[in-house]
């Protein structure tokens, strides 16, 4: 956090995009991240002319910015448990957001990771079945 923090990561997710919708404007970027970056695509979320939709797991640090409002279709998983903060308490708060779907899922802090203690194989399973529609959704209201 105090040698690299959220700045240079987001400007260099944002520069990328930027460099692949130039080579092709018509190609639908989604973008996905686990902790950290969960918290990089949450800042990210702000930009609807870049990405059709952003989707994050378990991004702790997006506690410090739910004042943010998301510019594209934002999808966003949390724990039940977290060992920084209370995840319904944020849910809560970013529930209220346009554009933005939050679940709480059984587990703690990984429970996507199948390399995780935390791993929790029916908690998974239910969010990649909620990205596979909320992708599907995206791209059918594209077109």
């Amino acid at each position: 956090m105090n040698k690299v923090g959220f700045d240079k990561p987001v400007k260099s997710v944002l520069n990328l995009a930027k460099e692949l919708k130039t080579k092709n404007a018509k190609i639908d970027i989604f973008l996905l991240g686990f902790s950290v970056g969960a918290t990089i695509a949450w800042r990210c979320s702000q930009n609807d002319q870049l990405f059709r939709g952003v989707i994050g797991f378990y991004g702790s640090r997006i506690r410090d910015d739910v004042d943010l409002a998301p510019a594209c279709k934002t999808l966003l998983f949390f724990p039940e448990i977290e060992a920084s903060f209370h995840p319904r308490e944020i849910a809560s708060v970013l529930g209220k957001k346009k554009k933005l779907c939050v679940t709480i899922v059984e587990g703690e802090h990984g429970f996507a990771n199948p390399y995780s203690a935390a791993f929790h194989a029916e908690s998974k399973n239910r969010c990649f079945q909620e990205i596979d529609e909320f992708i599907k959704v995206c791209l059918l209201k594209a077109e």
